[in-house]
């Protein structure tokens, strides 16, 4: 069955249509541009000293501190506050087909352990390709026991996830990753710099296609883990901790980052365009409150914008802007 809902605000606190009409933006915290390369090649080292990274929009995660809300955040997981919260940046390129993203961390104890007591980082891509709940494809990078060779002196992190096995061909090219370390990981008896990774996600197979004219937008989130002072155990300083930009999870509870990429945005081309609001509710100040009677006769209900909300419609859902289609679902 067919519902549609409509939606206003007799409110006169805020109106967004007036803010638009006196030319102030309102900053989107749930969206980032993902810049082409415009043809030029990104070696897949975990350097990012390509020119092209200089010209990458990015975004700060830090623990302890908002990242943008709705979504982004922290938590710990266990042991002390940590002396060495996480401070990350992240850098997002698409070419080809193919989306890029470099993490420059901070950290002076790098290292692995059991789960949730690791250096690591999560991310999901939703999966555009596979309605009508669109599950979320993970990606999962760790200095985790599991794995007993990340957790030797001196190690790189390991694969996890649906496609982490790296003698599998096709998982290979679903995505691969390169970790420099500046320091030398499970050994505290010097601090670390930090680390960086550099990541490469074809998006083919979760079905976006940045290369066409209007572009696409993905839809992400991501959660680095940091634990410290373990190699060996230190009581007084162990702690264990995320922080993640629009969702620690792999569930629709978390808002998700849209990623905006098309092929005339590029390194070279100025400021990447403002993205508007999905969805505007408009004021109604200047109309009577409508009678809570169950019938939206009022004239102030014909001026509200509405959505059609169809059990098994796909067509009715691909309606819907932004990543509106990938988030919508139905059980």
């Amino acid at each position: 069955m067919r519902r549609k809902v409509c939606v206003t605000a007799i409110c006169a606190l805020l109106s967004l249509p007036a803010l638009a009409a006196q030319g102030q933006t309102l900053k989107r915290q749930d969206v980032i541009w993902a810049r082409s390369t415009a043809g030029a090649a990104i070696t897949l080292d975990g350097n990012l000293n390509e020119p092209a990274w200089a010209n990458a929009e990015m975004v700060r995660l830090q623990y302890g501190k908002d990242a943008g809300i709705p979504g982004s955040g922290w938590r710990s997981e266990g042991g002390s506050a940590p002396s060495d919260p996480l401070d990350a940046t992240l850098k997002f390129l698409v070419a080809g087909n193919q989306l890029y993203l470099g993490i420059t961390a901070k950290d002076s104890s790098i290292g692995g352990g059991g789960f949730n007591q690791f250096d690591a980082v999560l991310m999901n891509l939703r999966r555009k390709n596979e309605p009508p709940n669109h599950n979320p494809f993970e990606y999962f990078l760790a200095w985790w026991d599991l794995n007993p060779n990340t957790v030797k002196k001196g190690a790189l992190p390991a694969f996890f996830g649906p496609a982490g096995d790296r003698t599998v061909p096709a998982n290979v090219d679903a995505w691969d990753a390169v970790t420099t370390v500046q320091g030398i990981t499970n050994s505290d008896t010097a601090a670390d710099q930090g680390y960086v990774m550099e990541f490469r996600m074809n998006l083919t197979p979760r079905g976006y296609d940045v290369t066409r004219p209007a572009g696409d937008i993905l839809s992400f989130n991501i959660s680095l883990y940091d634990g410290d002072w373990q190699w060996p155990l230190n009581q007084q300083k162990f702690s264990r901790n995320r922080t993640w930009f629009q969702g620690p999870f792999s569930a629709f509870i978390f808002n998700t980052v849209r990623i905006h990429a098309r092929p005339d945005v590029t390194i070279n081309s100025g400021p990447v365009p403002d993205v508007p609001p999905e969805v505007i509710i408009p004021n109604a100040e200047h109309h009577a409150a409508p009678v809570i009677d169950g019938n939206l006769t009022e004239a102030v209900w014909q001026n509200a914008p509405s959505f059609d909300i169809k059990y098994g419609d796909l067509a009715v859902r691909a309606t819907y802007p932004s990543i509106g289609p990938i988030a919508s679902g139905q059980f």
